[in-house]
């Protein structure tokens, strides 16, 4: 059946005009994406960094035919986050955000999840809030692990025995931030040497370590441990000894400085007395002086 004419010029109008409408209204609907890069985000949480912080970069893109106001909204339970708060994007533009999550000292290693979500306030400056568009994007940042310890007590001073060996306790202070078990080991450094070859020298006087094992479980946060160091020698000692200890992780390399403050260890007058090369010593003075005595009076 032939349309009449009236009705085919109708149909030839409206198309057009239809399909600009259309074409318009998708233009003009405001729209917003967020899209974070996915770098490797970390921070280091141990107590000697002051940041304890990573920048994170998210770039937020206006598809509309208009100018837009954007909100931005962060969102972690276990980061701080801090950037600004809204941006404005020209059409078919987008822009970088820049902003910073913070973490607590000695915060527990892990990966951690955050969001940022972009909310159109208003286009062209009319509000549009009724009608407002959204989109988020994740980004994750990884807090590294990290543990270090130190020896945080030991005596200034510290007598040799009978049988040529030193011992005493040291109090050890952690700092951890995942649980682990760690093995330490000691070494003993002579202190204050000034010579063309700064090196430190490991273990003077032939001194040997005899320690027992010291085996620490350490836990979340600060924690104190308590180990004991002991060491002896084959050498007789006929001066006191400026010594300090390290402490390293069994199957490193020595550690090149002092842990500890400067200890003393004390020769007993009684224990050098006592030795045989002393003895030997002391009777070869004894017999020699009547010859000496003889021999000048001999010659006077």
């Amino acid at each position: 059946m032939k349309l009449p004419l009236f009705i085919r010029i109708l149909i030839s109008i409206s198309t057009p005009i239809l399909f600009y409408s259309f074409t318009a209204t998708a233009q003009i609907i405001p729209d917003v994406s967020v899209d974070c890069e996915d770098n490797d985000y970390s921070i280091d949480v141990s107590p000697i960094q002051s940041s304890r912080s990573t920048t994170i970069y998210c770039f937020v893109e206006n598809p509309s035919n208009f100018q837009q106001e954007v909100d931005l909204f962060y969102q972690s339970s276990n980061l701080s986050i801090s950037g600004p708060s809204s941006v404005v994007i020209d059409s078919g533009q987008s822009k970088m955000i820049v902003f910073s999550a913070r973490a607590q000292i000695l915060q527990q290693s892990g990966d951690y999840t955050g969001t940022l979500t972009a909310t159109v306030r208003n286009a062209n400056g009319i509000p549009i809030s009724a009608a407002s568009q959204s989109d988020s994007d994740d980004f994750t940042v990884i807090i590294e692990p990290t543990t270090s310890c130190e020896i945080y007590k030991t005596p200034e001073s510290i007598e040799i025995s009978n049988d040529n060996s030193i011992e005493f306790d040291s109090e050890i202070s952690c700092n951890s931030n995942l649980l682990i078990s760690k093995n330490f080991q000691f070494v003993l450094i002579e202190y204050g040497i000034e010579t063309l070859n700064p090196d430190p020298v490991y273990w003077p006087k032939d001194f040997t370590d005899t320690s027992p094992p010291c085996d620490l479980e350490i836990g979340l946060g600060y924690s104190s441990h308590n180990c004991t160091f002991s060491a002896v020698t084959d050498r007789q000692l006929y001066s006191s000894l400026n010594s300090c200890i390290s402490i390293y992780q069994s199957g490193e390399n020595y550690p090149t400085y002092c842990d500890s403050n400067s200890i003393t260890i004390n020769t007993d007058i009684l224990t050098i007395l006592n030795s045989l090369k002393f003895t030997i010593l002391i009777l070869l003075t004894i017999t020699s002086i009547p010859v000496i005595i003889y021999r000048f009076s001999k010659n006077n």
